[in-house]
């Protein structure tokens, strides 16, 4: 016998004989005619290459092949309605582990009320975050590491397909009581007169404000470079210096030790946008945690995003 004659509809056939005692009751179950049943167990039949029933005028019985072959039967069949029923629970975005590589600022702010969302209505779907610097995002996407990319969108030719979701806008961050909280606003000429705190060179929101400062432009006094959100905030916390942060990454309004302006002259910002490779495209899942982020930042769910982001409509590739 080769299994691979064998047909899932056939062994279905047969268990619902055995089940029932009876091709008449199977038949009626099954709403088949009973010649086409019996038709189809005697070419199961043929080619296991032995009976499988015993047939009397009043009922069938299984025969020793049929009760050998009766709970394998019944086993591979549900092995195979998990499987059908795994895969509509992933194209329903209901399952799924999904890895997103994501900036600090991202990961501080949006991830939080995002998971929140998908572990609420989505239980089924797991996600790790791991927070990287924009360049590693990319490779991490490239190489397969990273499902799911957030940040700035890519450069031509760097082989990823993006959707942009927002676009920020850059603010002065200083200490309370600092001259500079007197302004509603401020250009970057005002703020390039105080001890600057420059983000480190492998960070996205350095390469924005690098372009401020080229020849002719802004010149900042710069006093230290961090690349960490949390050791900026705690150097202006000192009175070290002041800096320039997108929106996304901004102390809370209700900060007790650090207030924040828009920058103009020009206003400036960053789009941020959701990556992936595009050779692979965008799984079900992946694709979940997208419209999660989206629908937080719709209903206001993003702590200071409020005010600060500009969130843009989109629509994902389809599966």
């Amino acid at each position: 016998m080769k299994a691979s004659n064998l047909t899932l509809r056939q062994l279905r056939l047969f268990i619902a004989v055995a089940e029932n005692g009876s091709f008449v009751a199977a038949a009626g179950s099954l709403g088949l005619s009973q010649p086409a049943l019996s038709q189809s167990v005697r070419q199961l039949e043929a080619e296991v290459g032995a009976p499988l029933f015993v047939r009397t005028t009043r009922k069938v019985q299984l025969t020793a092949v049929g009760l050998s072959l009766l709970p394998q039967a019944r086993a591979l069949l549900a092995s195979l309605d998990t499987m059908a029923h795994d895969i509509e629970d992933l194209v329903a975005r209901r399952r799924g582990r999904v890895v997103v590589a994501c900036v600090p600022s991202l990961a501080w702010r949006l991830m939080p009320p995002v998971l929140a969302m998908i572990t609420d209505m989505y239980p089924g779907i797991t996600i790790e975050v791991r927070d990287m610097r924009m360049r590693q995002i990319k490779d991490a996407v490239r190489s397969g590491e990273a499902d799911l990319g957030l940040g700035s969108t890519p450069g031509p030719g760097e082989e990823l397909a993006f959707v942009e979701m927002a676009r920020d806008r850059f603010h002065a961050v200083f200490p309370r009581g600092h001259p500079l909280e007197t302004a509603p606003r401020m250009t970057w000429h005002e703020l390039a007169r105080h001890p600057f705190i420059m983000m480190s060179a492998d960070t996205a929101i350095r390469d924005i404000v690098d372009e401020m400062g080229g020849p002719g432009q802004v010149d900042f006094k710069i006093v230290a470079e961090l690349s960490n959100l949390a050791t900026v905030n705690g150097y202006i916390q000192q009175g070290v210096g002041v800096t320039a942060l997108p929106g996304i990454a901004l102390p809370r309004d209700d900060h007790s030790r650090l207030a924040h302006r828009l920058l103009v002259e020009p206003e400036i910002g960053r789009t941020i946008a959701a990556l992936w490779r595009e050779e692979v495209g965008l799984s079900p899942a992946a694709a979940t945690i997208v419209r999660s982020i989206a629908a937080c930042g719709a209903a206001g769910t993003i702590a200071g995003s409020g005010t600060n982001l500009d969130w843009l409509e989109f629509a994902l590739p389809e599966p």
